[in-house]
């Protein structure tokens, strides 16, 4: 968030029982699920910026309420989008003054703002096409660590052959198990070793590490427009600017910051001294960055 005279600018990142834990699991859900806001997600938004309220508004007491004037609120045309701006309002204001927010209408197709890598064929071309981007992940999954720790040991907990696909299932189950009920422990989650949870992890940190960050330096050098948006904002007159966008955004964004930047790059084979650099530490639900002036 940038503030420069009171402006600032915000852009929101046991085997037996284990089996039969997970055999008597119901949920409802389609691929279309992972695509809505989830409950920790939305609770997050609300706890985290009424929290942050008296920094948000520190020191502006006559603007305790909110005024077109004032404040610009953009999303990307999602509903997760939508509802986080919705709720970081609500956080921020209350939910009666959040119903009466004008909130700016998305831009379509894309976002070149807040969303800019949707636009940029050179990128989607050289690096979230190319198979070689997903190289390190794969090597990693093929790795005797990744078959030893993961695909073995749960093969025996569900006296099957597991697959990637399946365990891609789980884990996709572990998340959104959690994050839909975060006040009980996902049936998915608990059938995983804390180790194994961490391997996971790092499968999926590798995918993002060289698609969304400091992988590839086309990831955060298309990031300049967001900065540049940062200081066009603290020409204007109103007090804040909030956008509401998605891991994509921020990954690129934080990279182009120079924010956790690794002492050691992620690979296949170097689990135990890079697998630290994790997403969860700054694109978890209801990240944020900001700057104040």
């Amino acid at each position: 968030m940038f503030n420069k005279e009171n402006k600032k600018w915000h852009i929101h990142g046991a085997t037996y029982e284990r089996r039969h834990v997970t055999q008597s699991w119901h949920q409802k859900f389609s691929k279309l699920c992972a695509m809505f806001g989830v409950n920790d997600g939305v609770n997050d938004a609300i706890v985290t910026h009424s929290q942050n309220r008296g920094k948000i508004l520190s020191g502006i007491k006559p603007l305790l309420y909110w005024h077109e004037d004032n404040f610009k609120f953009r999303a990307t045309n999602t509903q997760r989008a939508e509802q986080s701006q919705f709720h970081f309002a609500t956080g921020l204001f209350g939910r009666k003054e959040a119903y009466k927010i004008k909130y700016e209408d998305p831009i379509e197709p894309f976002d070149p703002v807040i969303r800019f890598y949707k636009g940029c064929q050179k990128w989607n071309t050289q690096v979230k096409h190319n198979i070689s981007s997903l190289k390190e992940q794969r090597l990693f999954e093929s790795s005797l660590i990744f078959k030893k720790e993961l695909l073995e040991p749960l093969s025996e907990i569900f006296q099957e052959e597991i697959n990637l696909n399946q365990l891609e299932a789980i884990w996709v189950g572990c998340n959104f198990g959690q994050a839909w009920q975060p006040q009980k422990l996902s049936p998915w989650c608990g059938i995983l070793t804390e180790h194994q949870r961490n391997l996971l992890e790092y499968r999926e940190n590798l995918e993002y590490f060289y698609v969304d960050s400091y992988g590839h330096h086309l990831n955060y050098d298309q990031a300049c427009v967001l900065m540049q948006d940062v200081f066009e904002s603290f020409k204007e007159s109103r007090h804040s600017t909030f956008y509401f966008t998605h891991s994509g955004t921020i990954l690129k964004f934080l990279a182009y910051l120079n924010v956790s930047n690794p002492d050691v790059k992620p690979m296949h084979d170097n689990f135990d001294a890079a697998h630290k650099w994790t997403t969860s530490h700054f694109d978890s639900f209801a990240s944020n960055v900001a700057f104040v002036l």
